[in-house]
């Protein structure tokens, strides 16, 4: 039987059809169909290049991709005595231990980027704060980032790093080839752990805003949040609106039966807002989200991730029925009310809303919110 993906597709809704998706495909094929986040407004199709964010081909994503092919198929078979080498080299390197370890933990991709603890789960924000355009990995933040390229253009080093793969590629390039390289290995070394350094200690000393704030008057402040529940491949939406005096003017919790991820998610639950909001009339809105790449996905900051570009497309149409409006990005400490209509989710049927009332389920968040408001 032939069949197209749009058999599949609830397009009143822009939705797909969960149950027949599961009743026709394989558990594993269904799961990752669903996976497939969809904009309501149902963007046209186009071809992406799934190994790259921004859905383009390139060299480098390209030799990522060989890369990784290599590695499953049994990692440097072809001189495993080289890679021998570098870690040898690398732990008798000249430099202070502290910096030998951040070398190592750099080269397997152990550092704490936000990146890695995204895949962990610990945020739902890959995005570097930094310049605030790219994930931010390894080599993002050692060598990718603008800030980080002004400080190895200053040195003369720049033309050293580009074109990398990853952290392990930049040491090896500078260290591998010649002996008299070590010493250029070793300041490459000192200079990525004084990155490193920096980008902690500015995160520690500049805490960003995380409290909640009324709107101005006469506007209305909608808050959003994504939920993931990993065990019943579900995820959970939460949105609440508030007028400037702090009163809840409506709010929803929706469950969506489909197995997105954090980002996916989160970009749903922007557009699901804008959608409750049109519904029931409200203007001059101004909408906050915890997640930073959706944020500046909307404003035109930052073009979005593949996996998301449909859902921030339909989302920009429906706000263009709204304006004036506003996006912001909200740190998750004031953005409580909304997470917990989110993780509500998980036990509600399809959705449910309340209308010019506060959710018993988020009273505490909401009176917690106004009450520090009031104090500030």
């Amino acid at each position: 039987m032939e069949a197209k993906v749009c058999v599949l597709i609830d397009a009143e809704n822009g939705e797909w059809k969960a149950d027949l998706i599961r009743e026709v495909f394989l558990e594993h094929e269904a799961d990752s169909i669903l996976s497939i986040p969809l904009g309501t407004l149902l963007p046209a199709d186009r071809l992406v290049w799934t190994t790259a964010a921004n859905g383009k081909f390139s060299v480098k994503s390209a030799y990522n991709l060989a890369r990784s092919g290599e590695k499953k198929d049994g990692g440097e078979s072809s001189d495993s005595s080289i890679m021998k080498h570098f870690w040898q080299k690398l732990r008798r390197a000249k430099v202070p231990n502290m910096v030998r370890v951040f070398g190592c933990k750099a080269c397997q991709n152990f550092l704490p980027t936000k990146m890695n603890l995204f895949h962990r789960q610990v945020t739902d924000d890959p995005t570097c704060e930094e310049c605030g355009l790219e994930p931010e990995t390894v080599l993002h933040v050692l060598c990718q980032c603008p800030k980080a390229k002004e400080v190895w253009t200053h040195c003369h080093l720049l033309h050293r790093i580009e074109g990398k793969g990853d952290f392990t590629d930049v040491l090896c390039f500078n260290g591998m080839n010649q002996d008299q390289d070590s010493n250029l290995m070793h300041m490459i070394l000192m200079i990525a752990w004084s990155l490193w350094r920096n980008r902690n200690e500015k995160r520690m000393s500049h805490p960003c805003q995380n409290k909640w704030t009324p709107p101005p008057h006469g506007w209305y402040k909608v808050n959003t949040d994504g939920a993931v529940f990993s065990k019943q491949k579900w995820v959970g939406i939460g949105v609440i609106a508030s007028d400037e005096q702090g009163r809840v003017v409506a709010a929803m919790s929706k469950r969506l039966q489909v197995p997105l991820g954090a980002l996916e998610v989160e970009a749903k639950a922007l557009e699901a807002a804008a959608s409750f909001e049109k519904d029931i009339g409200v203007q001059k809105v101004i909408f906050e989200s915890d997640s930073l790449v959706v944020c500046s996905a909307i404003q035109g900051a930052t073009k979005p991730p593949i996996t998301i570009a449909n859902i921030i497309s339909s989302t920009i149409q429906i706000m263009q029925q709204l304006q004036p409006v506003e996006v912001q990005h909200m740190r998750r400490e004031g953005n409580r009310a909304a997470h917990g209509l989110a993780q509500h989710a998980q036990a509600v049927n399809d959705f449910v809303t309340w209308m010019e009332e506060t959710p018993t389920i988020i009273n505490s968040e909401v009176l917690s919110d106004v009450h520090q408001f009031i104090q500030s």
